[in-house]
């Protein structure tokens, strides 16, 4: 399989537009179009290593290299909890972030539920306030993680 065949697939077996997988990944619209319709064969390395971050697989498997998707913990998390997407995206996104910015994610999280609460009185109390650390999120990410491993076995 040609590299513009595996773009294709897996860009449909996921449910992408082309228009969504440029934005995602930074790649020109017109560049992308170009590797998928394979007139143009040349994919850069920055676009080669942005398309395997962003799908999930490796360098090799979009070179037609590997013949089977890498399985990683958060693949095989998003598929058990049935997770769209965007969601597998915003997870993964987020676990490679550093600490400072996943508090910078968290606090704006906590100001949009506050304020979401306030206006809907969700809280008894509007001026209580989501405590939960990045770590804290990230441990129980990983408990679950490890329970899911543990009931697939």
């Amino acid at each position: 399989m040609d590299i513009k065949d595996i773009l294709t697939s897996i860009r449909q077996n996921k449910g992408y537009s082309k228009r969504t997988v440029s934005k995602m990944t930074g790649i020109p619209y017109t560049t992308y179009i170009k590797y998928e319709s394979g007139e143009r064969k040349d994919v850069s390395m920055y676009a080669l290593c942005k398309l395997a971050d962003f799908y999930g697989v490796t360098t090799d498997y979009l070179l037609g290299r590997e013949t089977i998707e890498q399985e990683t913990p958060l693949r095989t998390f998003a598929k058990v909890s049935n997770l769209k997407a965007l969601e597998e995206i915003l997870i993964k996104e987020y676990l490679e972030l550093n600490n400072q910015e996943r508090e910078a994610v968290l606090d704006f999280l906590r100001r949009c539920i506050e304020k979401e609460s306030a206006s809907k009185s969700i809280l008894n109390n509007a001026s209580q306030s989501v405590t939960i650390t990045a770590g804290e999120l990230e441990d129980q990410w990983n408990t679950e993680q490890n329970a899911k491993n543990k009931d697939a076995k």
